[in-house]
């Protein structure tokens, strides 16, 4: 895309930062993905991608770290029928979030 001034991606997501009308940018986007879901997020200031919020400040992309609404704590029971991987992955992955 001529018009990216950057374009970053992880696994199966995009950031892309766009000189051009948002019209454009989501025709473009349409002409060059096929047969694909994609959700496009357009904002002038700030948005969320992975758990960054990435944000303009004086001209320059500023990030945050970002938690996500629906991140919230996970409780399993210890005597759940979960395998045991399980049952210490989930506090494991817990204290990894910010």
């Amino acid at each position: 895309m001529e018009r990216a001034i950057l374009s970053l991606h992880y696994t199966d997501d995009l950031f892309i930062s766009w000189r051009g009308t948002d019209w454009e940018f989501v025709s473009k986007l349409k002409k060059s993905i096929l047969d694909l879901g994609v959700t496009v997020n357009i904002s002038k200031e700030k948005l969320n991608f992975l758990e960054t919020l990435v944000e303009i400040k004086d001209g320059a992309l500023v990030t945050y770290l970002y938690r996500t609404a629906t991140a919230g704590n996970t409780i399993l029971h210890a005597l759940s029928s979960h395998s045991k991987t399980m049952q210490w992955n989930i506090p494991y992955r817990e204290l990894l979030r910010p």
